[in-house]
């Protein structure tokens, strides 16, 4: 029977029961193959995407090894949460292989047992149409007072024709109704399945972003510039001592950490004040001198 550019109100009832189940099985055999074709795609992507994300958290940690501690620090934290969203990556694509590709390919063998069925009933049924034609004939034939042996011979291959024609029907519409209840729920648990995996792939990726986004937000500039900032400011009190005048004393410079406080300013004034000191000792000496003479 045609499937297509078929004008379905020529069609008995027992016609449109086969092409419904023939446009139904069509449609599985062409759009889910297709969809699980393209699902594969995609999870395919998505792993290779885990891949390059791998690469780029371990070349953060390498070059976090050679920066300042609060760079150090964030890109060391934001690599590891990067390798921990592309776990639940995996998880992700894992999930929708079991829950949703297994059931579309399960489909193919299902539509196969009831095209066979769908078959079998267009056979019958085209043997009681076969028969009732025949028996029509038949009838137009004979004497319209008394049928002859023919026509109830060619009655009884009818209604046996019939018969079988109807209990094939009823099993096919049982297939039928047990396969589109089947297709139906399957068809919810599998989409239901592939958005909450996508939801909860998502809703853990951000979460943990979030936190990646917090540690980059989180580095203070002002403090990983202070080991430059001190590196600058002894380099220009050695040049201002090194342009002092001749005969007076550079001031002491010593370089500490940040954590050391005010102690070289301390230690600046102190040796300013025995440079002090030193100035009036030698002024005393002349003074002497000159009321000796």
């Amino acid at each position: 029977m045609p499937k297509n550019d078929v004008d379905e109100a020529a069609l008995s009832a027992e016609e449109r029961i086969a092409l419904l189940t023939h446009r139904k099985i069509e449609a599985i055999n062409k759009y889910y193959p297709q969809i699980g074709h393209t699902i594969e795609e995609a999870l395919f992507k998505e792993l290779k995407c885990r891949t390059k994300y791998d690469d780029m958290a371990k070349k953060m940690t390498e070059y976090a090894d050679a920066e300042s501690p609060g760079i150090r620090a964030a890109f060391t934290n934001t690599a590891d949460l990067l390798r921990r969203v592309q776990e639940y990556r995996v998880t992700y694509t894992r999930t929708v292989r079991q829950r949703v590709q297994q059931k579309l390919g399960e489909y193919a063998e299902k539509c196969k047992e009831v095209a066979e069925l769908v078959k079998s009933y267009e056979t019958v049924l085209k043997t009681k149409e076969a028969k009732h034609a025949t028996l029509k004939k038949a009838k137009g034939s004979s004497s319209s007072s008394k049928k002859s042996e023919d026509v109830k011979k060619k009655e009884k291959a009818y209604s046996e024709a019939n018969t079988a024609m109807v209990e094939k029907r009823v099993e096919l519409l049982t297939q039928l109704q047990d396969f589109e209840e089947s297709k139906l729920r399957d068809l919810k648990s599998m989409l239901r399945d592939f958005i909450q995996a996508q939801m909860w792939y998502f809703s853990r990726g951000l979460e943990t972003l979030s936190r990646a986004y917090e540690e980059i937000d989180g580095i203070d500039e002002e403090t990983d510039m202070k080991e430059l900032h001190m590196l600058q400011r002894a380099t220009r009190l050695a040049d201002e001592a090194e342009s002092s005048p001749a005969g007076k004393k550079p001031l002491a410079l010593t370089v500490r950490s940040p954590d050391s406080g005010d102690d070289s300013e301390q230690e600046q004034e102190e040796t300013e004040d025995e440079d002090e000191g030193e100035e009036v000792h030698d002024t005393e000496e002349d003074d002497d001198d000159e009321h000796s003479h």
